[in-house]
C-alpha cells in the first residue's frame, strides 16, 4: 500500500477492524498484498485487498470470495498438508509478540502458487496476516538449481572424458555413459554427436539410446554438399534448434526427415558445434514419445558442452594417430620385419576412417604386385592384381590416381572387397627414383568419391611416406646391420661386436692349449697430434692403424674399433701366452713405419691379456688387457706390456688412491710447502716453488710422483691445481721482492677458460703479476697444441713468467723450445746429481746453459743437494739453484721464519 493516499489507509482500517492508530497506519503503509486479522485460530475477522496485481494468476471470483471471507478460516484456502504449520506461525508469533514467517503452496487456475505468509501482533490475542506470491521467485530458483545441476553434470562428463585421454577413441562406454545422463537428464529417449568430415560426410562419433528405443542414428553417410538442407538454415542463424514434432515441419523439411529414415514420433532438440554458417558438426537429443519443454535456456549448456567433447575425441584421435605413427618408426628403426611395420603403417591410415580399408602392394622382380600390410585373410585364393587392373597402371605410371566406382570399373580388388571408390598412392625409394609399389584406400562406405577430398587427404601421404621409408630399410639391411656393428671410419667391428665376438671366443675356446688373447692398443699422445696437425691428419692415422691391425693379424681373429684411438685385436686358437706377445709386436713394429706415422713418431702402447681360468668373460679380459696397455703408457709408451696380477693391485691402488685424493680436496688435506730459489751471485733468497703436499691420515705424506698422475688421469688435476695458486698466492701476498713460481700441469693448461680464471685469481690476490711464474714441463710442447700455445702467450703477455720444468727429459724440446715464451728453464735434478761423477752429466749441464745463454734465457739448477755440486754450477755460470741444500720444502707457516733465516746471505743457510 506503499505511495497510497489517507483515504485508502482509512478504509483498509475500517475493513480489518483495526484501531486507528500511528502504528497501524505505519504498518499498513508498508504493505501491498492481501491483509487480514485472524484469530489464534486462523479465524478471518477482517480482511483488505491492497493491490489486486500480485495475484494476476487468480480470477476475479476467487479474489472477490477471499475478499468475503470473514468469519472463515484462513486455512481454508490453502492444502491440508500446509495448514497446520500457518497454526503454528499464529501461535508462535502471539507467544513471542514478534513477526514470524512460513511458507506455503496453494493451488489456483489449475496450477502451484508458492507462497510467504506473515503473522504481526495486533493485540487481543489476534495477528494482522499478509501473503506475498513467490511463485516467480520459486521457478527462477528451481531454473537456477536445475541448470547448476546440468552443467555439474557436464563438467564431471568433461573431466572423465579428459582423464581418458586417447582412450576415449576406443572406449565406447565412456562415451556412451556420459551421453546417457546428458539425454537422462533431459528426458530425451536417444542423444549423438555428429561430426562433418567435409564434402557432406557425416559421421557418429558417439551415441546412446534409452531402453526400448527402436531409434538409432544413421553412422557414416553422405547427405549431399550440406548436412540438413533445412536445418543447416535455421543452425546458421542460431546455435540451438528446438524442434516439437517432426511431423509438424512441413514440406520444406522433408529431406532432414528422409535422412534420419527413423519413425520418430516426437521431436529433436539440435545444438550446433562450431560457430558461423560451416559448423564442425551437432549434438543432438531425440524424443520419441516425450513432450519437448521449449526451454532454450536450459539447452545453452549443452553447446559449449558439445563443441568441447568434439575437440576433446579429435584430439584423443590425433594423439592416437601420433601414437601409432610413432611405433610405425619404432618398428622402422628397431628392424621389425616388413609385414609387420607396413600392417602398422595401414592401421595408421584407417585410423578415424571406419570406412576406409588400406592395403600395401609391393612389386616383385618380375613386376606383379603382391598385397603385404593389411592384406590378412581377405585375399586368400585370390589374384588380386591381373594386369590392367587399376593399381598395376596407377604403379607402372608412378602417379596418385583416385577411382570412383560409380563412373568406372574399380577393379576385381574394389569388387572384391566391396569398395566403391579408391585412392592409389605409388611407393618409391630413393628419392622418387625407384618404384617399390602402391598403398591403396578402399572406401567401403559405397559413397561417390570426392577428388578433391581425397587428393587432400595428409593422412595418406604420410602413409605412403612410412611405407616407402620402411620398403628403403628392407632394401638397405645389409648395410643397416654394418653400420650397427661396425665403425664408420676405419670399417673395424665396433665396440659391441667386439665383445660378443670375445664371449663367443672365451666360451669356445674349452681346453687349455685354445687360450685367447686381447690385445688392447691405444696411440701414443693422439690427442696432442690431432690437435697440432688437425683432424684430417688424426682420421688419416686412425685408419692407417687400422690397416696395420689388419695386415699384421693372423687368423682367426677380430679387430675392432673401441672408441676415439682405442683398438682391440682378438687372437684366438693360441698355444701360449708368446703367440699374443709376438703379434703384439709386429703391430707395434709396423705403427712406427707406417706411411701416416713417417716423420711424425707415431706409435702405440698395447696390453695383453691372456685366457686361462674358467671365470674369464669378456668384459674381464679387455679390463685386465686395459690395465696392461695403461702400465705401458706410464713406463714410456711404444711398448708392449703383458698384463699381471701385479698389474690389476696396482690399477686397484691407482683407483683407490683417486677416491681418497678426491676424499682429502673436500677436507682440505692438501695443502701447499714452499721451497726456495736461491741466486748464487746475489747471495740472496730469489723467491719460492709452490708443491702440493698431500698428508694421508694412515700413510702419511704421499709423493706427488704417486697422485699427481692419478689427479690427471682422474680429471682432478685443475681442482688440484686451484688449491695449490689460491694458498701459494695467499701466503705470497705477504712477501717483498721475491718471486713465486707454481706448476701448471700439460692436462690444466689445455682446459677450456683456464687462463682466465688464472688471471683473475692472480690480480684478485694484489701480487704484482711479474713476480709469478709458472712452470710446466716438456710434456705440453709435444707435438705443439695450438690451444696450448695460445694459452700460454695470453698468460706472458699479462706480464706472467713462464718456465720450462725438467728440461732435457724429453726428445723434442730443442726442436719446439722456440716456438714457446719461456722465460727460464730448469736443469732436471737428474743431470745435476750425476754432475761430480759423471762427464757426460756435466756436459749436458754445460750445453743447456750455453743453450740458454743464446736464447737469452734465465737457468735454474734442480736438485743441489752438495756444495760440489754448487761449486760446479756457480763455475758454469749457473746463477740459480733449488735443493736440498738450501732448504726441504716447508708448510707455510715456516715460510716466514726462513725468508729470515735468508736474510743476512745466503752463506748463513750453508
Amino acid at each position: 500500500m506503499t505511495g497510497s493516499g489517507r483515504g485508502e489507509v482509512s478504509r483498509a482500517l475500517d475493513r480489518l477492524g483495526l484501531p486507528d492508530t500511528p502504528v497501524s497506519r505505519a504498518l499498513l503503509v508498508l504493505i501491498d498484498d492481501t491483509v487480514s486479522r485472524l484469530d489464534r485460530k486462523g479465524r478471518i475477522l477482517g480482511v483488505w485487498v491492497g493491490d489486486r496485481d500480485y495475484v494476476a494468476d487468480l480470477d476475479d471470483a476467487t479474489i472477490d470470495e477471499f475478499e468475503a471471507a470473514t468469519d472463515r478460516y484462513v486455512t481454508d484456502f490453502v492444502g491440508a498438508d500446509t495448514r497446520r504449520s500457518i497454526l503454528d506461525a499464529i501461535e508462535q508469533c502471539l507467544e513471542t509478540g514478534s513477526l514470524t514467517t512460513v511458507e506455503f503452496t496453494t493451488r489456483a487456475t489449475g496450477r502451484t502458487l508458492y507462497l510467504r505468509g506473515s503473522c504481526t501482533p495486533c493485540g487481543n490475542d489476534q495477528v494482522m496476516w499478509t501473503s506475498r506470491d513467490r511463485t516467480a521467485d520459486h521457478e527462477a530458483r528451481r531454473v537456477a538449481e536445475r541448470r547448476a545441476e546440468l552443467e555439474s553434470m557436464l563438467s564431471d562428463g568433461l573431466q572423465a572424458l579428459i582423464d581418458a585421454g586417447a582412450a576415449i577413441v576406443d572406449d565406447d562406454d565412456l562415451v556412451t555413459g556420459v551421453f546417457g545422463r546428458v539425454a537422462e537428464f533431459f528426458g530425451a529417449d536417444a542423444a549423438f554427436l555428429r561430426r562433418f568430415r567435409g564434402a557432406g560426410h557425416i559421421e557418429i562419433v558417439g551415441q546412446w539410446r534409452g531402453a526400448g528405443v527402436d531409434y538409432s542414428p544413421p553412422g557414416t553417410s553422405r547427405a549431399g554438399s550440406t548436412y540438413f538442407p533445412w536445418a543447416a538454415r535455421q543452425l546458421a542463424r542460431d546455435p540451438i534448434l528446438i524442434v516439437p514434432s517432426l511431423g509438424g515441419l512441413g514440406p520444406e523439411a522433408s529431406t532432414d526427415i528422409a535422412s534420419l529414415d527413423q519413425g520418430l514420433e516426437g521431436g529433436l532438440v539440435w545444438v550446433r558445434v562450431g560457430s558461423g554458417r560451416r559448423p564442425s558438426g551437432l549434438f543432438g537429443l531425440l524424443f520419441d514419445r516425450q513432450r519437448i519443454v521449449d526451454d532454450r535456456d536450459g539447452f545453452e549448456p549443452l553447446i559449449g558442452f558439445a563443441s568441447t567433447t568434439l575437440g576433446l575425441i579429435a584430439r584423443a584421435e590425433e594423439e592416437l594417430r601420433r601414437t601409432m605413427q610413432r611405433h610405425v618408426l619404432e618398428s622402422i628403426v628397431h628392424g621389425d620385419p616388413l609385414p609387420d611395420v607396413l600392417e602398422r603403417v595401414c592401421r595408421l591410415r584407417e585410423a578415424g576412417s571406419p570406412s576406409h580399408s588400406c592395403v600395401a602392394w609391393l612389386v616383385d622382380d618380375h613386376g606383379r604386385l603382391h598385397p603385404i600390410g593389411g592384406a590378412d585373410d581377405r585375399f586368400a585364393g585370390f589374384d588380386p592384381c591381373p594386369d590392367g587392373s587399376p593399381e598395376l597402371v596407377a604403379f607402372d605410371r608412378g602417379e596418385r590416381c583416385w577411382i570412383d566406382a560409380t563412373e568406372q570399373d574399380p577393379g576385381p580388388v574394389a569388387r572384391h572387397l566391396g569398395a566403391g571408390a579408391i585412392d592409389l598412392i605409388p611407393l618409391a625409394t630413393g628419392s622418387g627414383h625407384s618404384k617399390v609399389g602402391l598403398l591403396a584406400v578402399y572406401d567401403t562406405s559405397r559413397l561417390p568419391l570426392d577428388p578433391t577430398e581425397v587428393g587432400a587427404d595428409p593422412h595418406g601421404e604420410l602413409a605412403a611416406s612410412l611405407a616407402s621409408l620402411a620398403v628403403e630399410r628392407l632394401t638397405d639391411l645389409a648395410e643397416l646391420a654394418h653400420r650397427a656393428t661396425h665403425d664408420s671410419l676405419t670399417g673395424l667391428a665396433n665396440r659391441e661386436t667386439f665383445v660378443s665376438e670375445l664371449d663367443r671366443a672365451i666360451a669356445e675356446s674349452g681346453p687349455v692349449d685354445r687360450l685367447v688373447a686381447v690385445l688392447y692398443c691405444d696411440i701414443d699422445r693422439f690427442k696432442e697430434l690431432n690437435d697440432h696437425l688437425g683432424h684430417g691428419y688424426g682420421d688419416d692415422l686412425l685408419v692407417d692403424v687400422a690397416d696395420v691391425l689388419t695386415t699384421n693379424t693372423p687368423d682367426p681373429c677380430v679387430v675392432a674399433r673401441l672408441g676415439g684411438d682405442e683398438f682391440a685385436v682378438l687372437l684366438e686358437a693360441l698355444s701360449d701366452e708368446n703367440d699374443a706377445m709376438i703379434v703384439a709386436e709386429r703391430i707395434r713394429t709396423a705403427v712406427r713405419t707406417s706411411p701416416a706415422s713417417a716423420g711424425r713418431r707415431a706409435t702405440v702402447s698395447i696390453g695383453v691379456a691372456v685366457s686361462g681360468s674358467p671365470t674369464d668373460h669378456a668384459e674381464g679380459l679387455m679390463r685386465d688387457a686395459d690395465v696392461a696397455m695403461y702400465q705401458a703408457k706410464s713406463t714410456g709408451r711404444d711398448r708392449v706390456e703383458l698384463f699381471a696380477e701385479r698389474l690389476r693391485r696396482e690399477a686397484r691402488a691407482r683407483d683407490q688412491m683417486g677416491r681418497e685424493l678426491v676424499d682429502a680436496l673436500d677436507h682440505g688435506d692438501v695443502d701447499v710447502h714452499f721451497q726456495p730459489m736461491v741466486d748464487l751471485v746475489a747471495g740472496r733468497l730469489m723467491g719460492f716453488e709452490a708443491l702440493a703436499r698431500w698428508k694421508h691420515p694412515e700413510r702419511g705424506f704421499v709423493s706427488p710422483g704417486e697422485f699427481i698422475p692419478v689427479a690427471e688421469a682422474g680429471g682432478m688435476i685443475e681442482r688440484l691445481g686451484d688449491v695449490v695458486l689460491e694458498r701459494a698466492l695467499a701466503v705470497a701476498a705477504h712477501w717483498d721482492g721475491l718471486d713465486l713460481h707454481v706448476n701448471l700441469s700439460a692436462v690444466q693448461i689445455d682446459r677450456p677458460g683456464v687462463v682466465e680464471r688464472l688471471l683473475e685469481r692472480i690480480i684478485a690476490s694484489g701480487i704484482p703479476v711479474e713476480r709469478l711464474a709458472m712452470e710446466v714441463t716438456e710434456s705440453v710442447l709435444l707435438p705443439g697444441s695450438l690451444s696450448t700455445l695460445e694459452n700460454l702467450r695470453v698468460l706472458t703477455d699479462a706480464g706472467v713468467g713462464l718456465v720450462l720444468d725438467d728440461f732435457g727429459t724429453g726428445y723434442a724440446s730443442l726442436t719446439y723450445l722456440r716456438s714457446y715464451p719461456f722465460q727460464g728453464i730448469k736443469v732436471d735434478r737428474s743431470f745435476v746429481d750425476g754432475m761430480e761423477h759423471n762427464a757426460d752429466d756435466s756436459s749436458i749441464v754445460s750445453m743447456v746453459l750455453a743453450l740458454a745463454s743464446s736464447l737469452g734465457l734465465e737457468v735454474i739448477a734442480e736438485g743441489v743437494e752438495t756444495l760440489g755440486q754448487e761449486r760446479m754450477l756457480r763455475d758454469k755460470g749457473c746463477r740459480y739453484v733449488q735443493g736440498y741444500r738450501y732448504s726441504v720444502p716447508v708448510p707455510r707457516d715456516e715460510v716466514g721464519g726462513l725468508i729470515d733465516r735468508f736474510g743476512s746471505g745466503v752463506s748463513s743457510v750453508f
